[in-house]
């Protein structure tokens, strides 16, 4: 299984992001609107393993240096975070360290 199930990069010019990917990895991009979305969409086959993801262009969009959006799936997260303590104090961990600017 590939835990990567989808990811968003977002672009403040659509079509210039999109012809850089295209270029990049030789490939060709769908664009679509959906609502005040722009999406380019990376090539995907189900028959094959990997994960979708597309170019997001829209105003709560910023790319930044924080990084871009990856989503993860699994079969069923609650047992992980029932049972596994180092994980639960990982992520709040994590938690602190991101909001700690945040007054």
């Amino acid at each position: 299984m590939n835990p990567v199930n989808w990811f968003e990069i977002p672009a403040k010019d659509i079509n210039e992001s999109k012809a850089f990917y295209e270029y990049v990895f030789d490939i060709e991009m769908q664009v679509t609107e959906m609502g005040p979305l722009t999406m380019a969409w990376f090539p995907f086959d189900h028959e094959k393993p990997g994960c979708a993801g597309t170019l997001v262009e829209a105003e709560s969009y910023n790319p930044s240096h924080d990084g871009s959006t990856v989503y993860f799936s699994v079969d069923d997260v609650a047992p992980v975070f029932q049972s596994d303590n180092k994980l639960h104090n990982w992520l709040s961990l994590c938690n602190r360290r991101r909001y700690a600017d945040i007054d």
